[in-house]
């Protein structure tokens, strides 16, 4: 059984009942329109805490066992070349720019305050402030 039906007003002119049912149908559906939710890559709603138990201290002896942890979650998710290096495959896209954002907070969350007050920078890349948390140490 077929929703659309035509109806033949004059020899050869046709009216298409089916295009004002769509519209009918489709007009019932506009206010509900929402936008398409931005995609949330698996690790940005990752709980650190479970992957780097213990935060880098100034004055503790902690830093590799602490950086373990860190090298260890980032290759976890595939953002190990974020901190050792690796080139990126392209360093210009808004992709590259949101993990480096991801990688950046997992640092300033899982490093101490005194840490930071010696490492970070202006501008700073997550490599630039990994360099400069191992040079320290």
């Amino acid at each position: 059984m077929s929703c659309v039906t035509s109806t033949s007003t004059n020899a050869g002119d046709t009216l298409d009942d089916g295009d004002s049912l769509l519209d009918g149908i489709a007009s019932l559906f506009v206010d509900d329109i929402q936008p398409l939710p931005i995609p949330m890559a698996a690790y940005a709603a990752v709980s650190v805490q479970a992957h780097v138990t213990i935060k880098l201290e100034l004055r503790s002896s902690n830093y590799t066992k602490w950086s373990n942890f860190f090298e260890a979650m980032c290759g976890k998710f595939g953002l190990l070349r974020h901190i050792n290096g690796a080139p990126p495959p392209d360093p210009h896209t808004d992709a590259w720019d949101e993990d480096d954002c991801t990688v950046h907070s997992w640092l300033y969350d899982f490093v101490t305050e005194d840490v930071l007050d010696f490492t970070i920078a202006a501008n700073q890349t997550v490599r630039e402030l990994w360099v400069a948390i191992a040079n320290h140490f």
